[in-house]
């Protein structure tokens, strides 16, 4: 029932009418904040004016040389950059994320690939991507299924079984079964 009272308070209020408000609060003037915004400066005062019927109370007094916040005004201006300054960050992390500038991949490996292949790609993807960090589990094809289901993981390296229907599968490399018996003495040390 909170939510719901929360989000009619702010039904009303949109991102766009909070940023011209601050670049207004920060420049002192329209005019000012118009031409930083690029939009003309009778938009602005739109935006400004439905703000401020949205909250109920005047954030700026208005002279034909000067634009002062009131108290609320302050308030809103606190409150406000601190809440485009977190929005800006989290934009920024999800982009750098997204262009693999910044965060974490988390790969479940088979032990034996973990000690023979995954050493060299690991180094050569972190040069090529020094913002990510990549972590390493070790299980077996079972357990690694289980935390690709489970969201545990971002990849897996394993053998193609049945259990991955459904999933994306890109072959690394083709392996190459032997059978080892002894040279002399085995039904099949002849072939």
């Amino acid at each position: 029932m909170r939510d719901i009272e929360f989000t009619r308070q702010l039904r009303d209020v949109n991102l766009t009418q909070c940023l011209t408000f601050l670049a207004v609060a920060e420049i002192g003037s329209f005019r000012g904040a118009a031409e930083r915004l690029h939009i003309s400066q009778s938009a602005l005062s739109v935006q400004v004016r439905q703000m401020e019927r949205a909250l109920g109370v005047p954030l700026l007094h208005r002279t034909t040389r000067s634009v002062v916040l009131t108290a609320q005004g302050q308030v809103a201006q606190a409150a406000l950059r601190r809440i485009c300054g977190d929005l800006d960050r989290m934009v920024k992390d999800f982009r750098e994320e997204a262009a693999l500038h910044k965060g974490f991949l988390s790969v479940a490996v088979l032990p034996s690939l973990a000690a023979t292949l995954l050493p060299q790609v690991v180094t050569g993807f972190g040069a090529a991507h020094p913002g990510i960090e990549v972590r390493l589990r070790d299980a077996d094809s079972k357990a690694i299924v289980a935390m690709l289901r489970g969201g545990d993981v971002d990849m897996g390296i394993l053998s193609r079984n049945a259990a991955l229907d459904g999933y994306l599968f890109t072959p690394l490399f083709e392996d190459e079964f032997l059978v080892v018996v002894p040279r002399e003495g085995h039904p099949l040390s002849a072939r």
